[in-house]
């Protein structure tokens, strides 16, 4: 089961890049995050948002040089959840979904939507909300973009669909299967509720070391 190299990052505008309806907070961070994402995989925007209004925020930030495609729910015919926009995107790149990733802040439309159509996802989550499954389907967590280059650097956990996968290929009994799925489920929600009192405990981690 190994896994493909990354070679695209696919971000989401409002709420990531830039606040829904503002510029970035931190622009001279988003503009050195995205740099040094350029500087190794292909980037693109990936966004609900009208593809005009977002290509000329970007010129105007300063930040258009990082991106290389920008893709729109105008453009692609379809919109974040829906598989269809992320299959228009990765058409358009020419690679499979395990070489991309995408990073943004809506669970529903970045996050389950991208694992929908097999990509890999980072839920960016600057205000460590708690996820909202009892089961996380997100990859990764960053709080701040800079974040982001370095945990694309680490190998990525095995996903929720994987785990399981490994769990039934050795051979491991529904029951157990069901069980291990509910210590897990426990076991994030514990992390989480940690997490909100300070200690330094990471919930997606804590989740699959439950699992598997």
């Amino acid at each position: 089961m190994g896994a493909l190299p990354v070679r695209a990052i696919l971000l989401d505008w409002g709420g990531t890049l830039a606040p829904e309806g503002g510029e970035p907070e931190g622009k001279g961070i988003v503009e050195e995050a995205l740099a040094a994402l350029h500087a190794r995989y292909v980037v693109a925007v990936a966004t609900n948002a009208p593809k005009d209004a977002v290509g000329e925020a970007l010129r105007k930030l300063g930040l258009a040089r990082h991106v290389d495609h920008l893709f729109s729910a105008d453009a692609l015919g379809a919109a974040k959840p829906d598989p269809g926009f992320f299959r228009g995107a990765l058409r358009s790149l020419g690679l499979p979904p395990g070489e991309a990733v995408m990073v943004g802040d809506r669970y529903e439309a970045d996050i389950v939507g991208a694992k929908g159509a097999g990509l890999r996802a980072v839920w960016f989550n600057p205000g460590e909300v708690p996820c909202p499954l009892a089961h996380p389907v997100h990859d990764g967590e960053v709080r701040s973009l800079d974040e982001l280059p370095p945990l694309l650097e680490r190998p990525f956990l095995p996903d929720l669909g994987e785990a399981l996968a490994l769990l039934r290929e050795q051979g491991v009994p529904e029951n157990v299967v069901r069980h291990s799925l509910t210590v897990a489920a426990v076991a994030h929600w514990i992390a989480i509720r940690l997490r909100e009192r300070g200690v330094p405990v990471d919930p997606l981690l804590v989740h699959r070391g439950a699992l598997l």
